[in-house]
């Protein structure tokens, strides 16, 4: 994730969270535990799963060599995606995608055995953008694996992954927002801030529910 990018979301998000809060926090109380959560969630959770990645890939292709089709069959499906389908739809087809994998991970992240590596994400007691990012290292790569699965059989261009993983990022820090915003009918089919705060409520009926980023309709 580009810096640049991460320091105007973080201006932009405070600023708004200033404008218009659903809530008073008090954001350095648990400001430390945040920063932890953005550096396990972000550098090791992501360095550990492409290594994993970058492994099974090389015992694969080492082991059986006829897996390489799968190769060819990327090839063909991205040719297939940049001559039939515009720039603009290919990123909105994997953002829409890239939701949906996430939805089943978020789901999955909520089932009793693997619910100790999401908790990390739901202990704070003040949501707020940054807190977006608070997570384990198995959390983080669950997430970036609902990414990079898509990805992978999609093989975009780079700059076209670089504005889906921006789309992404945006979204997650996003829905964490401590802003109240009225979006009318649209708030049906996405997901708010006030929709992500329910998810993050204390009784079972509320916060096993909820699973989408972007979307409301999962």
């Amino acid at each position: 994730m580009d810096i640049a990018w991460f320091v105007f979301l973080a201006i932009s998000f405070t600023f708004l969270e200033r404008l218009w809060p659903h809530y008073k926090i008090n954001k350095l109380k648990d400001l430390w535990v945040d920063i932890l959560g953005m550096v396990v969630n972000s550098f090791l959770g992501a360095a550990v799963l492409t290594l994993l990645v970058q492994t099974f890939w090389h015992i694969v292709l080492t082991l059986e060599p006829e897996i390489e089709t799968s190769v060819s069959f990327g090839t063909a499906l991205h040719t297939w995606l940049t001559t039939e389908f515009s720039s603009v739809f290919r990123i909105l087809a994997l953002v829409i995608i890239c939701d949906f994998t996430s939805y089943w991970v978020h789901r999955l992240l909520h089932t009793r055995v693997l619910w100790r590596a999401h908790l990390f994400h739901h202990s704070t007691e003040n949501l707020y953008w940054f807190s977006g990012l608070r997570g384990s290292i198995l959390h983080s790569m669950a997430f970036a694996s609902a990414i990079l699965i898509p990805v992978h059989f999609m093989v975009i261009n780079p700059m076209e992954l670089l504005i889906v993983n921006c789309i992404n990022f945006t979204v997650v820090l996003w829905v964490h927002t401590n802003v109240e915003v009225d979006i009318g009918y649209l708030s049906k089919i996405f997901v708010t801030p006030q929709y992500h705060k329910m998810h993050h409520g204390t009784p079972h009926s509320v916060r096993d529910k909820n699973f989408g980023n972007v979307l409301v309709i999962w």
